[in-house]
């Protein structure tokens, strides 16, 4: 009985040990946590706080310290996601009454003017330069691009000869990366499903198109769509029903520029009908892979447009996705709108 006894008595020590030393880690993490906090190390408090939630995640005071590091980051949104995480967790009032506070402090910043990637294209470089209160910057991009905060704004003038962005220049579309805000209620970092419920049954969404990526053995998907007068073509490189897409590219739509009636040939193709012409030209069937490099291609529309004869063109880019990272133009060409014919880019000024 003494035996038995013993041996009882040790087992509960050895859990008052163990209960204890799990305290004492919590502790130390989120004591150092704090540390980091008042020192102004915020991104080093994240990293000590959510290591004291893997340790208790039942113990909202990590929770709130987590969320006041990614305020002082200026990164509102993180806050709302680990206080929604704590409050599932732990129910605890704090945590929900401040929740509550960074929820109606995101709503305002929003109604405030929340500024839309979408909104910089039509406009010259120069006036972007000035809202955002940023210095000019050019860099090779598809041979014209300047940079944003990483955004490529890309314009595009008419004869594709300039190749150096100028401040002067319009935005023509605009590649985002992360968790931008594209257009209302659409960011670039989404999953499928979630870009699905953004929209609202706006647009009938058709499933990502998979291509395989002969270089890094795994699978990019690309879906492209029309919303509120742009092109969206959003880009994942792995599953997009579980991962965010790694950038999505918001294109203007080509608007025609109205020519005199008697100078107006005939449109007789359609758009579609120029794609399946345009892709024999190019001896392209989706999910093609370049066999000198091994990258996917894909076929871009740039819509219709007049020329100075008064024909109409479709016009089209042949461009791969670059080591998994960046969509790159090898070729132009364009569709005689009225007889079909597969051109060259450059026969559109002649």
């Amino acid at each position: 009985m003494k035996r038995v006894m013993a041996l009882f008595l040790t087992a509960l020590l050895l859990l008052s040990l163990v209960a204890c030393g799990g305290k004492d880690a919590w502790q130390e993490q989120y004591d150092l946590g704090m540390r980091y906090l008042n020192d102004g190390n915020y991104q080093e408090a994240v990293i000590a706080f959510e290591a004291a939630i893997e340790i208790d995640p039942k113990r909202p005071e990590a929770y709130l310290g987590t969320a006041e590091a990614y305020i002082k980051l200026d990164q509102p949104e993180e806050a709302e996601k680990i206080l929604r995480r704590g409050y599932e967790e732990t129910q605890d009032d704090r945590i929900y009454d401040k929740l509550i506070k960074i929820q109606e402090e995101n709503k305002q910043n929003q109604e405030q003017g929340e500024v839309y990637w979408a909104s910089f294209i039509g406009r010259p470089l120069r006036d972007i330069c000035q809202y955002l209160d940023m210095t000019f910057e050019s860099e090779w991009w598809e041979g014209y691009a300047a940079v944003f905060r990483g955004h490529a704004l890309v314009y595009c003038d008419t004869s594709y000869s300039n190749l150096e962005a100028k401040e002067e220049d319009t935005v023509h579309c605009v590649e985002v990366a992360g968790d931008e805000p594209v257009l209302p209620g659409i960011i670039g970092g989404m999953t499928y499903p979630d870009l699905v419920a953004a929209l609202e049954g706006r647009v009938q969404l058709e499933e990502p198109q998979d291509t395989p990526d002969m270089l890094n053995g795994n699978y990019n998907y690309l879906l492209s769509f029309e919303l509120d007068g742009y092109q969206l073509h959003y880009y994942w490189y792995g599953d997009p029903y579980q991962e965010e897409s790694r950038s999505v590219t918001i294109y203007a739509l080509w608007k025609e520029t109205p020519t005199p009636q008697d100078t107006t040939e005939e449109i007789l193709i359609t758009e579609e009908e120029a794609r399946e012409l345009i892709s024999n030209y190019w001896n392209y069937t989706p999910g093609d892979i370049a066999e000198e490099t091994g990258f996917p291609l894909y076929i871009i529309s740039d819509g219709l447009e007049p020329a100075l004869s008064g024909k109409h063109y479709y016009k089209f880019r042949l461009r791969w996705l670059v080591n998994g990272d960046h969509l790159s133009t090898i070729d132009f060409a364009m569709v005689d709108a009225k007889t079909g014919e597969c051109l060259p880019d450059d026969s559109y000024y002649q």
